[in-house]
C-alpha cells in the first residue's frame, strides 16, 4: 500500500495520509479527488527503545471533502493513539501479528488488564481448596498484605518486572526486618506467577520473581537458655494453675505447633493405641502424620464423657477451638515466672530440638519428633515415626526434669 502526503498548510495533517490511486500515483494531495477515496493513518509510540505502529485506513465518499475527511481522521488517530499506547506493552511481548490474530489486545480478553490482586485472589483460593491450614493461609494473605499489595497489586499483571520485586525485598531489609520474611515473599509469588505463565492467552513472558535476589543468611534458631532455666520452664508449664492452657502447652512441649494442637480433635486420636495423628491440612508438611502419645499427654487431655469436636476448646465456646491469641497472655506469665527473656511460644520447638541435638539423637528422631520432612528422609524413617519419637521424647523430659 502506496502512502501519499497531504499538502495542506493551515490544517493539521500529521500522520494523516492519502492512499495512492490510479489518478494520484506520486506527490502530494491537494484536494479531494472526484471519485471515492481513502485516508490512512499511520501512528506510532516507542516503548522500550522500541517503535511499534499502528496503521488504520478509512474510506470516504467523493462528496465529502479532504477538510471534512481530515477532521474524521484528526479524530480517529487520537484514538487510535490511545489504544495504542495502552497495547503497546503487549505488543511489544507478542508482536503485532499474533497480538490482532489471538485477541490479545481485544477488551474481551481478560489477561489486558489483569491486576496482580486478581491473580492474587484467584491463587489463594486455589490454595484454599488444597485444604491449606488456617495458619498457612493467614500467613500468606498477611505477607501479602503488608509488603505486595499496596505497592504492585493495581498493576497490570504482564506490566510487572524484577526490579519491581527487587525492591520490595531491598526495602523489607532496610527497615529491618529479617531475610526470612523477604524469602517468604520469594516463596508465595514464584508460584503464583508460574501458575500465571501456563494460563491460556496469558501476555506474560517470565516470572518476574524468578531472578531476584536475597543476601545469603543463616536461619539456624538457636535457645541460649540453661538446663536449669528449661527445667524451670517446664516446671511452671506443667504448674500452670488454668487446666486448659496447661494441657495445651503439655502438648506443646512434645514438639507440636500451636496450631496442630488447638485444631486437634478427638477423631484424631485413637485412646485404644495411645496414639494421635495431625492431620495434613494442619500441618507445614501436608502430610497426616502419626504419633504416639506420652502418658504426660493423656494426662493432660480434658476430662470430658463426649469424646467429639475439637480437643481444647474455647473458655465461653466448646464447639470452637482454643484461640491462639488466648494463649498468649498465659506464655508471657509462665516465662516471666521461670525469669527467661525474649522466649516465645514457638521456641519451645527450638528448645526442643537443641536439647535432642545435646544428647546425640538422629536427625532423623528429631525430624520426627518436630514434624520436619523431606522425601528422602520421609522414605527412611516414616515407618518408624512413632517409636523413634517417642523413644527421644522420653529422653527430652528426662533431661529436664519431668
Amino acid at each position: 500500500m502506496k502512502l501519499l502526503k497531504i499538502d495542506l498548510p493551515k490544517h493539521d495533517t500529521k500522520s494523516i495520509y492519502y492512499v495512492a490511486d490510479s489518478i494520484y500515483r506520486e506527490g502530494a494531495v491537494l484536494k479531494a479527488p472526484n471519485q471515492d477515496y481513502r485516508l490512512a493513518i499511520k501512528v506510532a509510540v516507542t516503548l522500550n527503545g522500541k517503535k511499534i505502529y499502528k496503521r488504520k485506513v478509512q474510506k470516504f465518499k467523493k462528496i465529502q471533502s479532504l477538510i471534512n475527511a481530515l477532521s474524521v481522521m484528526q479524530g480517529l488517530r487520537a484514538d487510535i493513539k490511545k489504544e495504542l499506547v495502552e497495547n503497546a506493552p503487549i505488543i511489544s511481548k507478542v508482536g503485532a501479528i499474533k497480538a490482532k490474530s489471538q485477541n490479545y489486545t481485544s477488551e474481551l480478553n481478560y489477561h489486558k488488564d489483569r491486576t496482580l490482586n486478581m491473580a492474587w485472589s484467584d491463587y489463594m483460593k486455589l490454595k484454599e481448596d488444597k485444604n491449606l491450614s488456617a495458619q498457612t493461609l493467614k500467613s500468606y494473605r498477611t505477607s501479602y498484605d503488608t509488603h505486595i499489595k499496596n505497592v504492585l497489586g493495581d498493576v497490570i499483571l504482564h506490566h510487572i518486572v524484577t526490579e519491581q520485586f527487587q525492591d520490595i525485598i531491598n526495602n523489607i531489609l532496610k527497615i529491618g526486618r529479617a531475610p526470612r520474611t523477604a524469602q517468604t515473599i520469594q516463596q508465595i509469588m514464584r508460584p503464583l506467577f508460574n501458575r500465571e505463565l501456563q494460563t491460556k492467552g496469558t501476555l506474560l513472558k517470565t516470572n518476574p520473581v524468578l531472578n531476584t535476589v536475597i543476601p545469603r543468611f543463616n536461619n539456624e534458631k538457636t535457645i541460649d537458655i540453661t538446663d536449669q532455666q528449661a527445667k524451670e520452664l517446664m516446671k511452671q508449664i506443667y504448674d500452670y494453675e488454668i487446666p486448659v492452657i496447661r494441657s495445651v502447652l503439655v502438648w506443646l512441649t512434645h514438639g507440636r505447633r500451636a496450631g496442630e494442637v488447638r485444631l486437634l480433635k478427638w477423631e484424631h486420636i485413637d485412646l485404644e493405641n495411645g496414639t494421635y495423628t495431625i492431620v495434613a491440612e494442619n500441618n507445614k508438611a501436608r502430610k497426616s502424620m502419626r504419633y504416639k502419645m506420652t502418658q504426660s499427654q493423656i494426662d493432660a487431655l480434658p476430662k470430658t464423657k463426649i469424646k467429639e469436636g475439637y480437643v481444647f476448646t474455647a473458655f465461653n465456646n466448646d464447639t470452637k477451638a482454643l484461640n491462639e491469641g488466648t494463649l498468649r497472655p498465659h506464655w508471657l506469665e509462665i516465662v516471666k515466672r521461670a525469669k527467661i527473656d525474649n522466649f516465645r511460644l514457638h521456641d519451645l520447638r527450638h528448645l526442643i530440638g537443641g536439647q535432642l541435638v545435646s544428647a546425640g539423637h538422629s536427625l532423623e528422631q528429631i525430624a520426627s519428633v518436630l514434624g520436619h520432612t523431606t522425601t528422602a528422609v520421609t522414605q527412611r524413617y516414616s515407618k518408624v515415626r512413632e517409636t523413634v519419637a517417642n523413644e527421644a521424647l522420653t529422653d527430652f523430659f528426662e533431661r529436664v526434669g519431668l
